[in-house]
């Protein structure tokens, strides 16, 4: 009889069969829910370093430029500006590799006669760093750029660098490590944790550099130039996971 009923009962057989396997499942996974109920998981933190160093590098950014009546007669004289400065750098001590030139730029000058405008003359200009390395020798080199040349030389501005970032940034990587670990250990322990391996660590780095503007004419003439020793900062920020146990 029962296997009458059943043959000739094949929805009831169905919904028999999906009770079984649907209660089958929910036994099967509540283990695993509960485990992932009470695993202790994982942490993330960003730890955070800085660290100074004097600057012991200073980039000189100058532009020569010469105004002559005809295109001829401004480049003759910005060429001869330009070696003149060249010479003048070298003679500090800075090698053909710590000059670097960039594009010359040769425009013609207008003036205006009325509702007319003519050319009266060219302007040669081209832009000129400098990386002096013996950083207190920059004052020298300064005063004797700006004096090679007349008035065709103009300094821009100065920026002060480190020669080498590596020891510095070494300091902030550990420092931003030992800051990641420390708040890691306090969140681990007010959770009621105990901190475990390091899972993944991301860090970013941020070097520093400062930039000054100083106008030409404090190097006019015999002045003397005095440069204040300048902090260079660097940091970084590490991004850091651990396990908890």
């Amino acid at each position: 009889m029962s296997v009458t009923s059943l043959h000739h009962s094949p929805s009831l057989a169905r919904f028999t069969s999906l009770a079984v396997l649907t209660v089958g499942l929910l036994v099967g996974m509540s283990p695993l829910a509960t485990a992932a109920d009470t695993a202790p998981g994982t942490i993330s933190v960003s730890g955070h370093g800085t660290q100074q160093a004097t600057a012991d590098k200073v980039t000189l950014s100058t532009t020569v430029h010469a105004e002559e009546p005809t295109a001829r007669e401004a480049l003759e004289a910005h060429g001869a500006a330009v070696k003149a400065l060249i010479s003048a750098a070298k003679a500090q001590g800075l090698t053909l590799q710590d000059i670097i030139t960039e594009d010359l730029w040769l425009q013609p000058v207008y003036s205006n006669d009325g509702d007319d405008s003519r050319i009266s003359g060219y302007e040669a200009s081209q832009p000129i760093s400098l990386n002096v390395w013996n950083i207190t020798k920059a004052a020298q080199v300064i005063e004797a750029i700006m004096e090679s040349a007349d008035n065709a030389v103009r300094l821009d501005g100065l920026e002060f660098d480190l020669k080498n970032h590596a020891p510095l940034l070494k300091r902030a990587r550990a420092e931003a490590f030992q800051d990641a670990r420390t708040k890691a250990e306090q969140y681990a322990e007010l959770s009621g944790h105990t901190l475990g391996d390091i899972l993944t660590v991301n860090d970013y780095t941020e070097i520093g550099s400062r930039t000054g503007n100083l106008p030409t004419e404090t190097y006019a003439g015999k002045s003397t130039v005095t440069l204040t020793p300048h902090k260079i900062t660097d940091k970084v920020t590490a991004d850091i996971s651990y396990k908890l146990k």
